[in-house]
């Protein structure tokens, strides 16, 4: 039996009937043991409800620009603060960048908050509705958890050793895509439950003699343009 074929024993394993004259897995004649009976309830489980919850992923980027390079770390300590404060933490940082988790539900009002650390200078922010993939995968996770439940069924009826491994090779594949879909399920969901804020730190350029000179010269040129 190849994995497929275990696959399609599963569908029509209830209409296997009491012919032995095939090289079918027929129900055995004995009275059904305890762990056949256990088996056989667990597959009669109706699909579990999915989940329809809408599922954003927020991203969040700032640049800000400070007076100084020693006003770096004070201004990260800060932002680590704010991290704390709205329940959230430093997933990591360097020198002049920091990137913090925030709840989902206080992102807006944590933005607010990191641009008081000083002049934005860039400000940019994304929101991906992941609710169909999310809900595809509960959905595909709750069929793969009822198909194992079947295949171990399979395993316990049969008494011929070949039939036996096969099913179990097809039980063990089921049982990685469970365990793959799982972690996409975990990974989506801390993604979806917290925000990625990526802030960036920048010293404030100020132009030497000869900027200050082009700088009045294109102030100069605008205002022959430009009236208030």
């Amino acid at each position: 039996m190849r994995g497929g074929e275990a696959v399609r024993a599963v569908a029509q394993v209830d209409a296997v009937s009491e012919d032995s004259s095939g090289p079918a897995l027929s129900m055995p004649d004995a009275p059904e043991t305890t762990a056949q009976k256990a088996a056989r309830q667990r597959a009669e489980v109706k699909p579990k409800q999915v989940s329809t919850k809408r599922r954003l992923v927020r991203n969040g980027w700032l640049t800000i620009e400070l007076p100084d390079r020693p006003d770096f770390e004070p201004s990260l300590e800060k932002l680590r603060g704010v991290a704390q404060g709205f329940d959230g933490y430093v997933q990591s940082e360097t020198a002049e960048t920091m990137k913090i988790m925030i709840p989902t539900d206080r992102f807006e009002e944590a933005m607010k908050t990191i641009a008081n650390l000083g002049e934005v200078l860039h400000r940019n922010v994304s929101v991906t509705d992941v609710t169909a993939r999310f809900v595809d995968l509960q959905i595909r996770l709750d069929n793969l958890e009822r198909m194992r439940v079947r295949l171990t069924e399979l395993v316990m009826q049969s008494d011929d050793v070949g039939k036996i491994l096969e099913i179990e090779k097809e039980l063990g594949r089921v049982t990685m895509e469970i365990e793959r879909i799982k972690g996409q399920l975990r990974l989506m969901d801390q993604q979806t439950s917290y925000a990625t804020i990526d802030v960036t730190f920048e010293e404030r350029v100020m132009p030497g003699p000869l900027g200050w000179v082009f700088y009045g010269i294109g102030s100069g040129i605008k205002w022959l343009f430009v009236w208030d």
